[in-house]
């Protein structure tokens, strides 16, 4: 997306901005002394020079190299000597223009203790305006630079956190295949396509943004189909999706990882049965996904509930923090012989994209 406004730190708008600003001094200065000296805009255009050479060598020399590095010793010795040197230059500058006969007074005034001081704390001023003005300047910038990198951060975990199916399912069911073919099974051929597609998806897709809601229960269904050949009749699976699902996007690989840890962290309870539940229902503007399975009984240690949840679902909890922040819930329950998941997430109209969120 190209920006509307343009950055005011390049270096040609930069530039444009310190003479703006040094326009617009000059002008202050005019109006606050010309009702006391004639001559105000002939006095403030020679003095010019020196404010302008003061400000940028303190800006772009000290601060830079003292302050900065904390050598605050040295730059409190470097400032109180700038701001002489600056003072003599402009009474000196005013000397030359009461030569030239511009002004009518004592030049030794210039050097009584009150004149003196008068111009050593304006250039102090000035100095101080200008140096707020440049931390100001210099902390948005460092502020944007964090958010960018932040952002950067936040995308690469993102992308990091798409972690593919376990490389486990896809040799299970490559040997599961392998039986089909071998016993002549008509389900072979579909099983094929099947894991052709969702391997496609897996590799391609996990990269977007966003998908349609549609493809990724699509391919949800043909990951839970291909379980199924792994478990044969030991499972006991029910799984209720919507019927309509059109119209609404999602980040890909979202839903099939909280399946996937069914499959990979569920077990058979103490009759023998595996049982799988999964439904997906869309309430108003939200998709609300709950998974359940039977696991081997064991203790649940305080503190450790999440150990054995796999690195899976934990990088889909992550990935769900950062895309919806505090807009999406994700609730667990876990007992002995039992684990069960629900989550619910805004969803998003097509036309829209879904904000990425710190």
């Amino acid at each position: 997306m190209r920006r509307l406004a343009p950055n005011l730190f390049d270096v040609n708008n930069r530039l444009y901005a310190h003479l703006l600003f040094w326009v617009a001094y000059y002008f202050y200065r005019v109006y606050m002394y010309i009702e006391y000296y004639e001559y105000s805009p002939i006095t403030q255009f020679v003095e010019l020079p020196v404010k302008v050479a003061v400000v940028y060598v303190h800006m772009y020399f000290l601060m830079p190299r003292l302050l900065r590095h904390k050598k605050y010793f040295y730059y409190g010795i470097s400032l109180i000597s700038l701001v002489f040197v600056a003072t003599v230059l402009q009474s000196e500058v005013v000397r030359g223009m009461i030569a030239s006969g511009i002004y009518q007074f004592n030049p030794e005034f210039l050097y009584s203790p009150r004149k003196f001081s008068a111009t050593a704390s304006h250039i102090t001023m000035i100095l101080f305006v200008t140096s707020a003005i440049k931390i100001m300047k210099d902390q948005y910038l460092l502020q944007q630079k964090l958010q960018k990198v932040e952002s950067q951060r936040l995308r690469n975990e993102l992308t990091f956190l798409k972690t593919q199916i376990n490389p486990h399912f896809f040799f299970n069911t490559l040997n599961n295949l392998y039986s089909l073919v071998l016993n002549k099974s008509d389900k072979a051929a579909d099983a094929i396509l099947k894991l052709s597609s969702l391997m496609e998806y897996v590799i391609y897709e996990s990269d977007k943004k966003k998908v349609s809601l549609q493809s990724e229960v699509k391919h949800l269904q043909d990951y839970v189909e291909l379980e199924k050949l792994r478990f044969g009749t030991e499972l006991k699976l029910e799984m209720v999706l919507p019927e309509e699902v059109a119209g609404y996007d999602i980040p890909p690989m979202l839903l099939i990882p909280l399946v996937e840890n069914c499959f990979k962290h569920g077990k058979p309870d103490k009759n023998g049965l595996f049982t799988i539940n999964i439904e997906a229902t869309i309430k108003g503007k939200h998709l609300c996904f709950s998974t359940y399975n039977t696991k081997v009984s064991h203790p649940i240690e305080r503190g450790k509930a999440t150990s054995h949840y796999g690195v899976g679902l934990q990088n889909v909890m992550r990935r769900i923090e950062l895309i919806y922040g505090k807009r999406a819930d994700f609730n667990i329950k876990e007992l002995p012989e039992s684990f069960s998941l629900t989550v619910q997430l805004p969803l998003e109209d097509q036309r829209k994209e879904v904000p990425l969120e710190a």
